[in-house]
């Protein structure tokens, strides 16, 4: 089966997502949120938007928030993305937790992983 023409981009945007440290529950979820927020702007894209940002939770202890992006279609029916985006903690990577955050380069390791 041939890869698609955005599969590169698919596995580009994943492995920099990948590598945001994100661990759940801490401060650092906002960085990823951030980063969701910045790859939905690249190449100009969030000119198209009708909004776009970081929606704080409120009360939450870690300062959290969401990254949101609004684009009106021709369409009145709404289509809503959501995503799950903070991890767990690498210590279940063991001597591999150094690269637990490098797609590429945990492939290497491929045969040592459980």
């Amino acid at each position: 089966m041939a890869k698609h023409d955005w599969f590169e981009d698919v596995k580009l945007f994943t492995e920099q997502l990948v590598r945001v440290r994100s661990i759940s529950p801490s401060a650092e979820e906002i960085d990823v949120a951030r980063k969701v927020l910045s790859l939905l702007g690249e190449g100009g894209l969030d000119a198209l938007y009708t909004a776009h940002g970081l929606d704080v939770i409120e009360g939450d202890l870690y300062g959290r928030c969401n990254a949101y992006a609004f684009l009106r279609g021709q369409s009145q029916k709404t289509l809503v993305l959501l995503g799950h985006m903070d991890t767990v903690p690498v210590s279940d990577y063991a001597s591999l937790a150094p690269w637990a955050l490098e797609p590429q380069e945990l492939a290497k390791y491929k045969d040592q992983l459980v």
